[in-house]
């Protein structure tokens, strides 16, 4: 009787350890089910910078999916939870679903890992008008004496060495969802390919926007606050 009792008292204990280590490493922002009802899955937008990506934010704001577009602060808080080995998440508001812009392409195999069931969307464009939008994107800041990108490294200026940098990126997302063509979708938001519906779809979310998702040129489009970080 004594060692029955043991025995149910070591598993017990060990149902216990077992709950608070997964407490204890599970991601702040994993899915979570609500009443039984499952909760909006992170996005997050991995396309380059000037592929389309603050129209891309705009489309997930206007169906539901509370999004983030970096700016340098984003950037900011996604190197210090790096380099704290926290999740990439940990010091942006909470109730964010949708990240897109620089740095997060550069993480998404982190962001895959340290966020089961996300969602990625790779935005594209083409190359010529990519980078005539890239390099005057890079020059107008240089101009308002803004000489370093998000990395405090001068940007840079050779036209070939950006396109390389924009065909790696797009060959290596590319070729880590091969398998898993569910989780990724690959638009050009400059060639009318997106629609409101179609992104609810791959999202798995419910949305009253219909029609396509309209790519506005930066330099038509209004500044306005970008996004959020947890207060």
């Amino acid at each position: 009787m004594l060692l029955l009792v043991a025995a149910i008292v070591l598993i017990v204990i060990g149902l216990s350890v077992a709950v608070i280590l997964s407490r204890r490493n599970a991601s702040p922002f994993s899915q979570s089910v609500v009443n039984g009802v499952v909760e909006t899955p992170f996005v997050f937008g991995v396309g380059m910078n000037k592929t389309g990506t603050s129209s891309l934010n705009a489309a997930l704001n206007k169906i539901g999916v509370p999004s983030y577009h970096t700016a340098e602060q984003g950037a900011e808080l996604i190197s210090r939870a790096a380099l704290q080995r926290e999740p990439l998440l940990t010091h942006f508001d909470p109730k964010l679903r949708g990240f897109s812009d620089f740095p997060f392409p550069r993480y998404f195999r982190e962001l895959d890992q340290q966020y089961p069931g996300a969602k990625f969307i790779l935005t594209t464009r083409d190359d010529s008008d990519w980078l005539k939008s890239r390099l005057g994107h890079d020059a107008t800041r240089i101009g308002l004496n803004m000489p370093f990108d998000y990395r405090g490294e001068p940007y840079q200026t050779d036209a070939a060495v950006l396109l390389a940098e924009k065909r790696a990126q797009e060959n290596a997302v590319r070729r880590y969802f091969q398998d898993r063509p569910e989780d990724l979708l690959i638009i050009d938001l400059t060639k009318g390919e997106g629609t409101y519906e179609g992104l609810a779809k791959f999202i798995g979310v419910e949305t009253q926007q219909v029609g396509t998702v309209k790519h506005v040129p930066c330099a038509t489009r209004k500044r306005a606050n970008r996004g959020r970080t947890k207060k």
